[in-house]
C-alpha cells in the first residue's frame, strides 16, 4: 500500500512496518509498537542510527541511543536562544556529559559519585551550608593544586586507612607536614603531636617560633631535650 503527495512516494508499507520519505506534519497522538515495548528507529543503517525505545516488559526504560561504535558519538539536547542553536547537554561516547550552561539542583538534592553513593555535594538551605559528604569512615576529602611533586600542595580533611588516624592533613610536594588530630593537637613537622602545638625536633630553625617586629624578624628558640 501506498501514499502519494503531489506525484512524490510519502508512505509506504513493507515488510517491516511503514517507510516515510520526507517530512511530514501529525495532529494527535502517535502509538509506536504493541503492548509493553515500541521503538522508533532514524537513520538508514545499524551502525548509523538513532533509536528510542520503551521496553517496559524487560526494565521499565526509556532508552535513547546513538548506534555508532566509538568515542565521537554523541546524543544532544538542544535548544534555540536568540535565533542560535546551543547544546543544552552532550552525551559523549565515552560516557563524558557536557553541560551548555548551570547545573541546578534543589534544596538537599545530592550530587552522588561512586557507584554506591560514596561521596556526595549539597546544598543544606536549613543551616545554609555547603555540603561534602563520604559514606564511608575511612574515607577523605583532599584539596590538591598542582599535578607534580615540584608544585603539589595538597589539604586532606579525613584519613584514607585507620592506620592513618583522624584529622586534618597539610601536605605540600606530598609529603605531610602539619596535622591537626582527633584530639585537637596541633603538630608541624610531626605526624604525633602530644601537645596543643607540637614542633619537630630537627635544626634550630625548626625548633623556633619568629614573629615579625616592625619590619623585623623576630625568633625566639625553643630548646628540646632527648627526653621532652
Amino acid at each position: 500500500t501506498e501514499l502519494y503527495f503531489n506525484n512524490a512516494n510519502k508512505l509506504a508499507t513493507t515488510n517491516t512496518g511503514i517507510s516515510v520519505t520526507g517530512n511530514g506534519d501529525i495532529t494527535g497522538d502517535v502509538n509506536v509498537g504493541t503492548g509493553l515495548a515500541g521503538t522508533i528507529n532514524v537513520g538508514l543503517t545499524s551502525e548509523y542510527k538513532g533509536v528510542i525505545e520503551y521496553l517496559a516488559a524487560a526494565d521499565t526504560n526509556l532508552n535513547i541511543k546513538n548506534t555508532y561504535d566509538g568515542a565521537a558519538g554523541r546524543i544532544n539536547f538542544q535548544l534555540r536562544t536568540s535565533g542560535t542553536t546551543v547544546n543544552a547537554l552532550s552525551l559523549l561516547g565515552s560516557g563524558d556529559a557536557t553541560f551548555g550552561g548551570d547545573v541546578s539542583l534543589g534544596n538537599v538534592k545530592k550530587l552522588k559519585f561512586g557507584l554506591s553513593s560514596d561521596a556526595s555535594l549539597q546544598w543544606n538551605n536549613t543551616n545554609n551550608e555547603f555540603e561534602i559528604n563520604t559514606s564511608a569512615d575511612a574515607s577523605e576529602i583532599s584539596i590538591t593544586a598542582g599535578t607534580t611533586n615540584t608544585y603539589t600542595s595538597e589539604i586532606q580533611i579525613g584519613a584514607r586507612s585507620s592506620a592513618q588516624g583522624e584529622g586534618i592533613f597539610f601536605k605540600t610536594r606530598s609529603a605531610e607536614k602539619m596535622r591537626l588530630d582527633a584530639s585537637g593537637n596541633l603538630g608541624v613537622g610531626t605526624s604525633s603531636p602530644l601537645f596543643g602545638l607540637s614542633l619537630a625536633q630537627g635544626s634550630a630553625d625548626i625548633n623556633r617560633i619568629g614573629w615579625n617586629d616592625n619590619g623585623g624578624f623576630k625568633r625566639a628558640s625553643i630548646l628540646c631535650s632527648s627526653s621532652t
